[in-house]
Formats: structure tokens, sequence, C-alpha cells
């Protein structure tokens, strides 16, 4: 009978030992929503993706007149928006709002609605180096954001008022500048 009760103590002791390893385990690693796993990789690609398409669907041009983002910039009077498309100073940042209306739609929709942040920054050739104008800024990304560019070029028989203001003109040339527009989106 003793015999039997020294192995059930020892197997006892030892299932113990083994929940205090995993235990000690457990509280050593520390485990954050933030923490990079294949699942947040997965997740920051869909989103790079996603972001990515929104802003090619904003620059698409037609024949006839130009793409969305473009007709906003060409109205945007240089003053940094603070809080995205929904923010109260969103039509006061334009000579003509009703050209950003459709931004300001597509904005909303697509990433506001979405729980989504985003800023919009736009860099353009200054002679010897890149400068950098703030379109919309919604605050500052996380680790996890993601940043889609593209190139749109502005003529010199693009309207005057808006960013052509801001920005000078690079020769004399048809091509008045060209701007790097950088979209970073993150989770809110």
């Amino acid at each position: 009978m003793v015999k039997g009760q020294t192995f059930t103590l020892e197997a006892v002791i030892t299932a113990l030992l083994l929940l205090l390893v995993v235990y000690i385990t457990i509280q050593a690693i520390p485990l954050t929503p933030l923490t990079p796993s294949t699942a947040n990789i997965i997740v920051e690609n869909n989103l790079e993706a996603y972001a990515g398409d929104v802003l090619t669907a904003l620059i698409y041009e037609k024949e006839t007149e130009p793409s969305m983002l473009k007709k906003a910039l060409l109205n945007w009077t240089c003053g940094v928006i603070y809080g995205g498309a929904s923010s109260d100073d969103y039509n006061q940042s334009f000579s003509d709002p009703s050209n950003a209306i459709d931004l300001r739609e597509v904005l909303i929709n697509a990433f506001e609605k979405k729980g989504l942040a985003y800023n919009i920054e736009l860099y353009y050739n200054d002679t010897l180096s890149l400068r950098k104008l703030t379109f919309i800024f919604n605050g500052y990304p996380s680790r996890n954001a993601v940043t889609i560019t593209q190139i749109i070029p502005i003529y010199d028989s693009d309207p005057d008022d808006g960013v052509k203001i801001c920005i000078p003109d690079m020769d004399d040339s048809n091509l008045y500048n060209v701007l790097y527009v950088k979209l970073t989106v993150w989770r809110m």
C-alpha cells in the first residue's frame, strides 16, 4: 500500500511541477494585441491592399476630367485638414468645396466608417530637394500602419488656384510639377 501511495504522490508532484513550468512560461512571454504574429501580418497585408485600391480609385482619371483627388487638390487652399474628411474644417480648406465633395464621401466611406485612421501627405520637387505638404492629418500612425504612394502630375494647363499656389513651377515645359501622394492608413 505504501508503494502505491508513493507513486501517486510522485505523479501529483510531477503534475504540479509541469503546471508551474507552464504558468511561468506564459507569464514570461508578453502577449499583447499588437504582438507580431501571422494573423497581424495578414491583417496588415490586407490593409495595404485595401489602401492601395482606394488610392488607385482616387487617382483614376477619365478622358475628359481629372481624377477625384487631383480635382480636390487643384481647389485646395494648402491648409492642413485636421481630423479627416468628416472634420469641420474640411469644406473651409477648398476654394470651391463642390470639387472636394466626392473625395470627402470616398474617404469617409472607405476609411472612417471602417475604423481606419489615415494621413495624406504630398511631396513635390523644389529645385534640389523634395518638400512636404500635409493635406489631411489624423494623428500619428501606429507601428502597424501601412503606406501607399502614387504620383499625380500637375500641368501648366491645370487651374492656377489651389495646390499650384503652394508649389513652384519646375521648368518651362508643360509639366508644372509632380506630386508624390503618400497615404498612410492604420487601425484606430
